[in-house]
């Protein structure tokens, strides 16, 4: 590494171990865009990508690192931000592509072009052929069936060219996630040698983070009935619980996910609650299910992109205004009292259920005979007056949760019903303030979220 008239060279990089910071602090990545194309090396001596200004950045992890150079005449770049970034890749035919990846390290406006570390994408389970004397084999990268990345030879460099991409860009362009923006750790031992594996392909089936993607190619997967993957081996069954890693998962903050992870279990202890791991009796009295002393705001809410692949049209939101919330998904509104029923079974029933003025809750409705039933006491809003049920906020902060991660993950309209399940059960599992979560308080119960850890909303599991 050496400084030129004020400009940062890389020639080969060794990355320290990644360090957890209290809280990430609002980066400045530039002020303005470069948009002239630079080169990206693909450098076997970078044991992280790079990112400089032909990328742009998608996010910011709580973690940084120091950058050592291969003199030690050299000083250490310290508190270098990973980061998850993207460039554009203009192709021959005219189409531009996303590139994503994850866990690089950002040097932005310092850095004219771009290193790539080949093995991060390796083992990431993406080819990539940089040995021009390779008879058998293009110098490019496989995205996928049907998209190839050429490479080109530049002296004893093998580069490609890429420009930072703008917003309508980022959105519109077909997209690939060519590395893992969870977890890279340049020391591991994660790929098996030739010898080790005795010259034959080796076809591994995992169902890990280390090779879950956020954008998936499923033609790809299903073109033929057995892929190789990647060469990868772990003797992990779970994933390790850490505050970093569930922040990102649940996008919340790392405060809260420190706190979560302290006021909560994981010790892959399922939950009676959402899903039910048991059946109960058909003709339950109110006496025998568990008494709530709280009470409960209800709304419906209709979904703005159309109807799920199941049919559902909205959605049935229960919250006790104090952070627990439950989402029933159904095909319309008149299904109300079957969402509360739904509740009462899974989680127990109110004293009181706050309500509008809807006639699929009132009159001699489904709804109100189960409120009779089990001695709900009902309660509505005045006309016109939606600001006093509390459940208008919960709807909310729900929808903007579901845009961002629909957003960020390209998860289909058409699952919008699983989606906002999920993210009512993280939310009721998050610690917002105090000492422990939502639905603790609700329940009295100690919360075990060993099952939420493992995979985020929409992750292709191969197995």
């Amino acid at each position: 590494m050496r400084r030129t008239q004020g400009k940062l060279f890389i020639y080969k990089i060794t990355t320290s171990n990644r360090r957890l910071i209290k809280q990430v602090k609002r980066r400045k990545t530039g002020s303005y865009r470069f948009t002239d194309p630079l080169p990206c090396e693909i450098d076997n001596h970078a044991d992280t990508t790079c990112f400089g200004k032909n990328f742009r950045v998608i996010s910011f992890t709580s973690e940084v690192c120091s950058v050592s150079p291969f003199l030690s005449e050299y000083d250490s770049v310290t508190d270098i931000p990973i980061s998850t970034a993207a460039t554009a890749v203009d192709l021959d035919s005219g189409e531009t592509i996303i590139l994503e990846f994850g866990q690089g390290l950002w040097f932005g406006d310092r850095l004219n072009h771009s290193l790539i570390n080949p093995n991060q994408c390796r083992a990431y389970g993406i080819p990539v052929c940089d040995d021009p004397t390779n008879p058998n084999r293009d110098i490019e990268m496989e995205l996928s069936n049907t998209y190839f990345l050429p490479f080109d030879m530049r002296g004893t460099a093998c580069c490609f060219d890429s420009r930072s991409p703008d917003v309508e860009e980022l959105e519109s362009c077909q997209r690939f996630q060519v590395s893992n923006e969870y977890h890279w750790n340049p020391t591991d031992d994660i790929f098996i040698s030739t010898t080790e594996r005795g010259h034959k392909p080796v076809c591994v089936c995992v169902c890990v983070p280390e090779v879950c993607s956020p954008y998936h190619d499923f033609d790809r997967l299903q073109g033929s009935p057995m892929q190789i993957i990647a060469q990868i081996r772990t003797s992990e069954r779970h994933h390790g619980v850490d505050a970093s890693l569930l922040s990102l998962k649940w996008g919340i903050g790392l405060e809260k996910a420190k706190n979560t992870i302290k006021n909560t279990t994981q010790y892959n202890v399922r939950s009676a609650l959402l899903p039910l791991t048991r059946r109960y009796r058909t003709d339950l009295l109110s006496q025998r299910l568990r008494r709530l002393n709280t009470r409960f705001h209800t709304d419906t809410m209709f979904a703005k992109v159309g109807t799920s692949l199941r049919g559902n049209t909205c959605a049935q939101i229960f919250t006790d205004g104090n952070g627990a919330v439950f989402a029933y998904p159904m095909g319309s509104k008149s299904k109300v009292g079957n969402q509360l029923m739904n509740l009462i079974q899974q989680v127990g029933i109110p004293n009181e259920l706050h309500r509008d003025g809807a006639p699929e809750m009132g009159g001699n409705s489904k709804f109100n005979r189960i409120c009779r039933e089990y001695k709900i006491r009902s309660t509505f809003t005045q006309p016109y007056s939606p600001w006093q049920n509390r459940r208008e906020n919960m709807i909310g902060d729900l929808s903007r949760k579901v845009k961002a991660r629909r957003a960020r993950k390209r998860i289909p309209k058409c699952v919008w019903d699983f989606h906002i399940v999920w993210e009512a059960q993280i939310y009721s599992r998050t610690v917002h303030k105090g000492h422990c979560t939502p639905l603790e308080a609700l329940t009295d119960d100690t919360v075990d979220i060993s099952e939420y850890t493992e995979c985020e909303v929409y992750d292709l599991i191969v197995y």
